[in-house]
């Protein structure tokens, strides 16, 4: 683990990876989580930025998102131009590539398989939900989230693909305080997962 410069969580999410199948993937999301945020956000332009976001958008999260978002970044030639129209900031996209090949560097280094699990993005949500096991937060009765590890009242961040959405369980990256709690960066998570493994989170109203 201390091969890499990162967040102990986001090591360990990395070396789950390997186990889940997903390397690749993990190295992008982590890249793409440690840098400045790649989508824009232009007050006068909020409806058409919205629209070009949610041609990436995934039920199955944030981090599936992201990975769409760099998956085609990656694909397209004129990168500069492609980022304009999809409204994303090409520095922070060119910056998470390079962080990307940093830790892939790194990865080759630790002796870890580099796979992936192409369509199959419930490998990658495995992963991390192994690193950020303690960012867990659950729907409760009446509709409102809690976190599972210290029972504070939150919300999906109005940016989440997940906005709108009750999934029962979900992963985030981070909580934004302002005014009220909000999370970003986030995964649907599957509880059987968490049998799978041996956690416990323990049933609440």
């Amino acid at each position: 683990m201390s091969l890499f410069p990162l967040d102990p969580r986001f090591t360990k999410v990395i070396l789950a990876s390997a186990e889940h199948q997903c390397l690749e993937e993990a190295l992008t999301v982590v890249a793409l989580l440690s840098g400045e945020s790649v989508f824009t956000d232009p007050p006068a332009k909020r409806q058409q930025a919205y629209v070009a976001r949610s041609r990436f958008a995934s039920p199955e999260g944030d981090h599936v998102m992201l990975l769409n978002v760099f998956r085609a970044y990656s694909n397209t030639k004129q990168k500069k131009a492609w980022c304009h129209e999809n409204f994303l900031h090409h520095r922070n996209l060119e910056y998470a590539a390079s962080v990307r090949q940093q830790l892939a560097t790194l990865a080759e280094r630790a002796n870890l398989e580099k796979v992936s699990c192409g369509t199959n993005t419930e490998q990658l949500r495995k992963a991390l939900l192994e690193g950020l096991y303690d960012n867990l937060a659950e729907l409760q009765r009446d509709q409102t989230y809690l976190t599972v590890s210290s029972k504070q009242p939150v919300a999906i961040h109005p940016s989440s693909t997940l906005h709108g959405s009750k999934p029962s369980l979900i992963l985030f990256t981070e909580i934004v305080a302002t005014g009220r709690c909000y999370l970003r960066g986030l995964s649907v998570i599957d509880s059987s997962w968490l049998a799978e493994k041996g956690f416990n989170i323990g049933k609440h109203d």
